[in-house]
C-alpha cells in the first residue's frame, strides 16, 4: 500500500496539513479575513458614497456640471460588484454541496459556515484569490481608517472646494500606485498623481537631508 500523495496548497504552494484539503492553513487563515473583512468594506463604501453624492451637489451648486449629478458614485458601483461576487460564490457552493446549508442568511455569512468545505474544493484558490483582488482594489482606492496610518497630507487643497487637503497614499503592496485622494471621496486623475507624487516625495528627501 503506497502512502497517499499530498499535493500543495493551490493558492501559495506550500505544503497543505492533510489529505484532500486544496487550502493549506496559512491560505484558510487568509480566506477567513477575506470573508470578515467583506461587511467593513460594505459599510466603509457606503460612508465613502455618502460623500461623494455631497461633495457632487456642493460642485454642481458651485457652477460645477450639473450632469455630475446624474453620475452613481464609485464607491457604490464598487460595492456592488463586491456584493455580487460574493454571491457568484455562494451560488456555487450551494450547486456543488450535496446538502447545501438553507440560505437563511445569504453573502459572506454563508460563505463564513462553509468555509471549512470550501478548503477541499479545488475552485477554493480562484474564490481566494478573486475575493483578496477586489477587496485590495477598494482598501487601495477607498483606504479604511486603519489603512492610513502610513497617509500623509499634501498641502494642495481638494479641488471640489470641500475645505480639506489632498492625501497620498503610498503603496501598501509591491506594484500598487501611488493614489492621490480626498476625505470627501475625490480622486486625483491617473495622469496628476505621478506628478505630484514626485513633487511630494522631491520635498520629503531634502526636507530629510536638510
Amino acid at each position: 500500500m503506497t502512502d497517499a500523495v499530498v499535493a500543495p496548497c493551490g493558492a501559495c504552494g506550500s505544503q497543505v496539513d492533510c489529505v484532500g484539503i486544496v487550502l493549506c492553513l496559512t491560505c484558510r487563515s487568509r480566506l477567513l479575513d477575506a470573508l470578515s473583512a467583506v461587511p467593513r468594506i460594505l459599510d466603509h463604501l457606503a460612508v465613502v458614497a455618502r460623500l461623494e453624492v455631497g461633495c457632487q451637489s456642493l460642485y454642481s451648486g458651485r457652477g460645477g456640471n450639473p450632469a455630475e449629478r446624474d453620475i452613481l458614485p464609485a464607491a457604490w458601483l464598487a460595492a456592488d460588484e463586491l456584493k455580487a461576487l460574493v454571491d457568484s460564490w455562494v451560488l456555487l457552493v450551494r450547486d456543488k454541496m450535496r446538502k447545501p446549508p438553507a440560505l437563511a442568511d445569504g453573502g459572506y455569512r454563508y460563505l463564513l459556515r462553509c468555509r471549512e468545505w470550501i478548503g477541499y474544493q479545488d475552485w477554493a484558490p480562484d474564490l481566494l484569490a478573486e475575493l483578496r483582488r477586489e477587496i485590495g482594489t477598494c482598501r487601495a482606492r477607498w483606504p479604511l481608517p486603519d489603512d492610513s496610518e502610513s497617509a500623509r497630507e499634501l498641502p494642495i487643497a481638494c479641488p471640489r472646494g470641500c475645505g480639506r487637503n489632498q492625501v497620498i497614499y503610498p503603496p501598501t503592496y509591491p506594484g500598487q500606485p501611488i493614489t492621490i485622494a480626498c476625505d470627501c471621496g475625490w480622486i486625483c486623475p491617473e495622469d496628476a498623481q505621478d506628478f505630484l507624487a514626485q513633487c511630494y516625495y522631491a520635498v520629503k528627501r531634502s526636507q530629510t537631508a536638510a
